[in-house]
């Protein structure tokens, strides 16, 4: 199969659906499923490293905003001394934990925890208070954009058969949402798995072509 645009992918779920008048609807339900694909997993050409951003010395945090491609998660946060990398790790509870520590602004140094701040897109160091300007090296798997009806989406252009998974997922949901019809246990219900399964299984490919036992236990 050849790589398909955001609207052949829709014109082939439509026209299997037998309801080819619901093109716009059909694009809100492609996107919302590329939503939850890139959020439940991480995926190899989501993720990218920068070293753009640096701490602020006297200052509990650093702001993210100004990152070219958004944020969605943090994969690897480290401080960089010269050619030394030190590692940052997330905070065990999230921002409830840090806000209510009544002692996370005494501690200066190097900070060695992070807790992210996603609405006011800031990285607070959990632990200490830097006490120098020093790089940031960040990698995380970035915020993807909706696709529009000419796009190819990324799960397609960077997997042997993205296209095969959404066209039979977006397929399932016409019949499931639109068409109020109950799928599970259908044939479609079944394919959609078996797409899903392929998808995962050469997620990374590119990176090590390893088995393991019972798959890539950090992105399980």
């Amino acid at each position: 199969m050849s790589i398909l645009t955001a609207s052949q992918i829709i014109d082939q779920a439509m026209q299997a659906s037998g309801n080819t008048s619901i093109q716009a609807w059909s694009l809100i339900q492609l996107n919302t499923i590329l939503r939850e694909v890139y959020r439940r997993r991480e995926w190899p050409f989501n993720v990218i490293n920068v070293e753009t951003l640096s701490t602020t010395a006297s200052q509990a945090y650093t702001d993210y905003s100004g990152l070219t491609l958004g944020l969605w998660k943090p994969t690897v946060i480290q401080i960089r001394s010269g050619t030394t990398l030190y590692d940052v790790t997330p905070l065990k509870g999230g921002l409830s934990v840090y806000f209510a520590d009544t002692s996370r602004l005494i501690g200066t140094g190097r900070p060695s925890k992070y807790v992210l701040d996603r609405r006011n897109s800031r990285i607070y160091w959990a632990d200490s208070i830097p006490t120098a300007a020093e790089t940031i090296s960040l990698t995380y798997s970035i915020a993807v954009s909706d696709v529009a009806l000419t796009d190819t989406p990324d799960l397609v252009t960077h997997t042997k058969n993205g296209e095969q998974y959404l066209i039979a997922r977006l397929l399932m949901e016409i019949k499931s949402l639109h068409e109020g019809e109950i799928v599970e246990g259908t044939a479609i219900a079944t394919l959609v798995r078996e797409k899903e399964g392929a998808l995962l299984d050469e997620r990374f490919d590119d990176i090590d072509s390893t088995p393991e036992p019972h798959g890539n236990l950090r992105y399980a």
